[in-house]
């Protein structure tokens, strides 16, 4: 079975913690030390509870990430692709990615106050 993906060709992550947050901040990228690599998905939105759903989170996400386009990344750094499973009761179904290559920060988006963080690095 042949799975089109990324009909939508950026990029944007989703985090649920401050000290995620504060991390990107600090560094100026988003790197997950985890063996696999950092998640990414396809989805736009700045509805919590939406990306809570659509990404199979146990919480709702209090910043997203992004977006920058894929296809400027090098393909040796793409570990998987697929879709989102559901899971802690939600229905999944979106588009992820892995990534194994530290991603400079674009933009931050508060999801609970709407708004833009501003990324001053130290």
């Amino acid at each position: 079975m042949s799975y089109n993906f990324l009909k939508t060709p950026y990029l944007y992550r989703y985090i649920r913690s401050d000290n995620e947050l504060n991390f990107v901040k600090k560094n100026g990228i988003i790197y997950s030390f985890n063996p696999i690599g950092t998640y990414w998905t396809t989805l736009l939105t700045s509805d919590p509870k939406y990306a809570q759903q659509r990404l199979s989170l146990p919480e709702p996400p209090l910043y997203r990430i992004g977006g920058f386009m894929l296809k400027d990344i090098d393909p040796n750094y793409i570990k998987y692709k697929g879709t989102v499973a559901p899971a802690y009761g939600q229905i999944g179904g979106t588009e992820e990615v892995v990534l194994a290559v530290p991603i400079p920060i674009l933009s931050i988006f508060d999801m609970k106050n709407k708004n833009l963080v501003s990324c001053i690095l130290k």
